[in-house]
């Protein structure tokens, strides 16, 4: 599967790891690679209705990105900036929510219904 991994969320019956430069989908039964995509740089996933939302960091000074990702297809289907240095992510309560340690801030990503 690959070294380092960085990243891991489930959703669909699949346990999403990132391994730079991938994403990988693993059936949660056998653990055996159903599906895999190019993701660079990856810190953080959470899934939701279909989607990763997978966290980059360009730079240590610069906001961060998350990247909508059709776990289907692992098509991009958009992005949103959030605060400097973000650490962590999860979707709850109808929103995505992102930690930013540098900015000490949390961004609230409201999901589209």
């Amino acid at each position: 599967m690959g070294r380092s991994p960085s990243a891991i969320a489930f959703g669909d019956g699949s346990v999403w790891v990132s391994v730079h430069p991938f994403i990988a989908g693993l059936d949660a039964e056998t653990g055996r690679v159903t599906r895999s995509f190019g993701a660079l740089g990856t810190a953080g996933l959470a899934f939701e209705d279909h989607t990763l939302w997978a966290l980059r960091q360009p730079s240590s000074t610069a906001p961060g990105v998350v990247d909508l990702i059709d776990a289907r297809t692992g098509d991009a289907a958009g992005h949103a900036t959030v605060g400097v240095t973000p650490v962590g992510i999860t979707v709850g309560g109808g929103a995505v929510w992102v930690a930013n340690f540098h900015d000490s801030t949390i961004t609230k990503i409201e999901l589209a219904r």
